[in-house]
């Protein structure tokens, strides 16, 4: 895939660990110039620019958008992948944490997309980073799953309403991606053979297999795809 994004400018929100950064450095490899965003930007990523915000505050999206007139680069691929998750039944969901989660999950992407849209032309094209919890239930988790069921309503709104501009909007729903956020839950033998079970594949995804349907979304490969969610999960979600 070297060359596939040459050209192409880049913004990649939480892009400092994790699956954001594996975006990035695959697209660093398919050429693009790779801009990241996030709260701690990692000194070793390899991007051509990175920015230290804080995509919690809601004026994360004006900073980025001025950081970028700043710079002289007008993006033809944002990746919204900045997430929070925090794991609780309903009756220990609190009013600071349900904000916290809408905020990062939700909020930021829809202003990013505000902010950062006008400055792209035809061709561009807005990945989404959603989850597999947005297509089905899973207890204790209900403030990160509503988080993730919006913003797939919120890629399909936008694919209708930014077509007419040539600009293209989908999204991703991961599985069981082994990060460095959840090394220590799936290292307990208990709950990694109960999660194994339950992906038809049979082992668990890497954030570079989530980069690969990224590059195929960013990419003309899928010059005719929007609205639509690419389901990265090992058959997961297939399964009762």
């Amino acid at each position: 895939m070297n060359g596939l994004l040459a050209g192409k400018i880049v913004v990649v929100a939480g892009a400092s660990r994790g699956i954001g950064l594996a975006i990035g450095r695959g697209f660093l490899q398919a050429g693009a110039t790779v801009l990241g965003l996030s709260r701690n930007p990692q000194p070793d990523s390899g991007f051509h620019h990175s920015l230290a915000v804080d995509l919690e505050d809601a004026d994360a999206s004006e900073k980025a958008r001025d950081w970028l007139l700043t710079l002289g680069v007008a993006p033809d691929v944002l990746i919204n992948n900045a997430a929070l998750s925090d794991k609780r039944l309903l009756e220990h969901v609190t009013t600071e944490q349900w904000l916290s989660i809408m905020a990062v999950n939700l909020r930021s992407p829809h202003l990013l997309i505000r902010d950062l849209a006008p400055l792209m032309g035809a061709g561009g094209s807005i990945v989404n980073i959603s989850s597999i919890r947005a297509l089905r239930g899973f207890a204790g988790d209900s403030v990160y799953q509503a988080s993730k069921g919006g913003l797939e309503t919120l890629t399909k709104a936008l694919a209708v309403e930014l077509a007419p501009r040539g600009i293209r909007v989908n999204a991703i729903a991961p599985g069981a991606i082994a990060t460095s956020m959840n090394a220590a839950a799936l290292a307990e033998p208990t709950h990694r053979a109960d999660a194994l079970a339950k992906i038809p594949l049979g082992q668990f995804g890497a954030p570079e297999d989530v980069a690969g349907a990224a590059l195929y979304l960013a990419s003309g490969l899928s010059g005719f795809v929007t609205g639509t969610t690419l389901v990265v999960d090992g058959g997961q979600s297939m399964r009762g």
